[in-house]
């Protein structure tokens, strides 16, 4: 018979999304601004955030809701476009 795997699979498409070439460039002006350590904490907080996130992703979607869902979305682009604003602003000066 077929026997299945109960391992987690990492999906190669999945990947860039979380750690991309905007992370790999946010990552060299942190530490170009703050430090190699302070920016590498921050990494390392945000990747354990990102399992956190995912492992509860059911159970927090259920609890929030469509509507704050939708919220959440759109003051995540709106915090987006700031950081992208100022990245911008910072390497034209």
């Amino acid at each position: 018979g077929v026997q299945t795997c109960a391992l987690p699979i990492l999906v190669p498409l999945g990947l860039p999304i979380i750690v991309g070439p905007a992370t790999l460039t946010t990552l060299v002006i942190v530490m170009d601004a703050i430090g190699v350590g302070y920016a590498l904490a921050g990494f390392l907080a945000n990747l354990l955030l990102i399992n956190l996130s995912f492992r509860y992703s059911d159970r927090l979607a259920r609890r929030i809701g469509m509507t704050g869902l939708r919220a959440i979305s759109k003051i995540t682009s709106l915090l987006l476009a700031a950081i992208a604003v100022s990245m911008i602003r910072r390497g034209l000066s």
